[in-house]
């Protein structure tokens, strides 16, 4: 991943004979995203200099396929592999009759949809589906707090530790994402490798991180009701998410950061530069 400094250092990079690969995690800012313009000058500028460029979606990668001060460098499409903690701990077993408890985390900004989370939620409650939530992440959730208090949901309002994530996991049954827009998720990557089905918008690569019906469920609208709809089939059909489940834990091998290595160095490979690392 590139640093803001990644480029003042990269001309030494290329006079030693080095290839130089990065990875872009985002083509274009997300909605709301507080990183300066200064920052992202200087990660976009780092990608100038690459020998390659690796992307983890194949929907962010077309977007920088159209980016011309990048369409003379090589670019490859990987993914993002699963991220688990140093002791990654069981993910809980759903019980019949027991609420599904939902967890939604990570950086809480404006394109995370936490308003369309609670639209969906309020609209399960009329229903009848009987579902628990947590909300956790740093963020203004000023507007949205006395709807979610209203619904039970536990909040905390901060940034969390790898320890504190690594504890909490065991505690839900699945993770949703009400994106409104994304390139790809990390949050997708720790549930997967933790254990988790996903249940999420179809919205930018989160429709390539999750296969649907079999590693989670892809709502087929970006609006409360199919939300709802997707989380309702996961709450109220055990053979899925079991099965689900099952085949989240039997695929982590083509998921893991060993293949994610093995095809940076397979696809980073230039045969006009030297082999120095």
């Amino acid at each position: 991943m590139p640093h803001i400094w990644s480029s003042l250092i990269m001309p030494c990079v290329a006079v030693s004979g080095a290839r130089y690969a990065t990875i872009v995690h985002d083509a274009s800012t997300h909605p709301g995203d507080y990183r300066s313009g200064t920052a992202k000058f200087l990660l976009d500028r780092a990608a100038t200099q690459a020998d390659v460029i690796f992307t983890l979606t194949k929907v962010e990668g077309n977007k920088l396929a159209a980016n011309k001060k990048l369409q003379h460098i090589r670019q490859e499409v990987l993914f993002l592999p699963d991220i688990s903690f140093e002791k990654p701990q069981i993910a809980a077993t759903r019980k019949i009759g027991e609420p599904l408890r939902l967890l939604f985390m990570g950086r809480i900004m404006p394109y995370k949809g936490l308003t369309l989370l609670t639209d969906a939620l309020e609209l399960l409650r009329s229903r009848g589906i009987q579902f628990e939530v947590g909300i956790y992440g740093e963020g203004n959730i000023s507007n949205e707090a006395s709807r979610l208090e209203r619904l039970g949901a536990t909040v905390v309002n901060r940034w969390l530790s790898d320890d504190e994530l690594a504890n909490l996991l065991p505690s839900y049954h699945a993770i949703v994402l009400s994106h409104i827009e994304a390139s790809q998720s990390g949050i997708v990557s720790i549930a997967l490798g933790n254990g988790l089905p996903v249940v999420a918008t179809p919205v930018g690569g989160l429709v390539e991180q999750i296969e649907h019906n079999v590693s989670g469920l892809i709502a087929k609208r970006i609006d409360a009701a199919a939300l709802a709809d997707a989380i309702e089939k996961l709450a109220t059909n055990a053979k899925l998410y079991d099965s689900i489940c099952r085949t989240i834990n039997n695929s982590k091998k083509k998921r893991s950061v060993k293949q994610f290595v093995r095809l940076c160095v397979e696809k980073g490979k230039c045969s006009n530069k030297s082999t120095k690392t």
